[in-house]
């Protein structure tokens, strides 16, 4: 029987610890609720495989490892600005104040419970995808605005272009063979007349962009 999140997207979770039982048993939990996991024995091998650009969505880590400990981890994932937003969750046998004080995302007691662990999962989950929300909330506030802003500036910038437009084709044709082709004024009026036309299709643009569509 599958579990009803093998459904939903899968979520990467990387366990961190020196007990391959407890690897194994973490693994098996996780991989039931439909989570994609990996497994490294210590900090300094799980730094190697998140700097070898292995994707985790979470850490499952132990405090009390050979090698590289998970306190030690912490502080180089925090100091590397490619690792450091990914959650943390600790987990230790240390009953101590200084593991209950690792800056971790959330903290686990060993032996953990399933139940305890699945849910602290599930709300840092949660809380990701709200930040996320937020952040495309912002982006689409700004765009409007940067598109309201945009209208108001092709309609301040159309109605004194098409006054110039109209007035310079009036000199150009007030002026008839008094300035021949290829002089000084009418080159000067051929560029003025090529910016101006310049500044009618970025006119056209902002509203192109300051209009809604579907996408």
């Amino acid at each position: 029987m599958s579990s009803p999140r093998a459904a939903t997207a899968r979520k990467s979770v990387l366990v961190v610890d020196d007990d391959a039982d407890i690897r194994e048993i973490f693994a098996d939990v996780l991989r039931y609720e439909g989570y994609e996991v990996a497994s490294c024995e210590n900090g300094r091998a799980a730094l190697d495989r998140l700097r070898g650009g292995a994707r985790s969505d979470v850490i499952l880590l132990d405090l009390m490892m050979p090698v590289m400990d998970g306190w030690q981890f912490r502080l180089a994932q925090k100091n590397d600005p490619s690792l450091a937003q990914i959650p943390v969750v600790a987990v230790s046998a240390d009953r101590t104040a200084k593991a209950a004080a690792i800056d971790a995302d959330a903290y686990l007691s060993k032996p953990v419970d399933a139940g305890a662990l699945l849910a602290t999962l599930d709300r840092l989950f949660l809380a990701r995808e709200r930040e996320q929300l937020r952040a495309r909330l912002v982006e689409t506030d700004r765009l409007s605005s940067l598109g309201t802003v945009a209208a108001s500036v092709a309609h301040e910038i159309n109605n004194p272009l098409a006054y110039v437009i109209a007035n310079l084709d009036l000199v150009a044709r007030s002026l008839g063979e008094s300035a021949p082709e290829g002089g000084p004024i009418r080159n000067a009026l051929g560029h003025a007349s090529q910016g101006l036309e310049r500044i009618r299709t970025i006119v056209h643009d902002l509203r192109t962009f300051s209009r809604p569509t579907d996408d």
